[in-house]
């Protein structure tokens, strides 16, 4: 492999760890906030939510051809966004 170097490979390879002890965390989070509205019984599936989005997100970037150096994860404000529409919806369902 042409420009294949081991001290790049080993920050790689630490950057990635490093993103991903932060990401994970985070995007569990932000899975909890998104479906909070639910109720507590949905948990769970927030959390579920959160890392699959911090896993399949990145990945599909990836598989599009994106090589910037960017972290791709779950973001407040859209978090934010889908935690109201979600509450909308209850709200609506229910004639609060």
């Amino acid at each position: 492999m042409a420009g294949f170097d081991l001290e790049r490979l080993k920050g790689d390879v630490a950057g990635g760890i490093s993103s991903a002890l932060l990401t994970v965390p985070m995007s569990m989070g932000y899975g909890v906030l998104a479906l909070l509205p639910l109720g507590d019984q949905y948990l769970s599936v927030a959390i579920l939510a959160g890392l699959y989005s911090a896993i399949f997100i990145p990945l599909t970037f990836l598989l599009l051809g994106d090589r910037n150096a960017l972290m791709y994860a779950p973001r407040s404000l859209v978090t934010f966004l889908l935690a109201t529409v979600v509450g909308g919806n209850l709200a609506h369902e229910h004639g609060d």
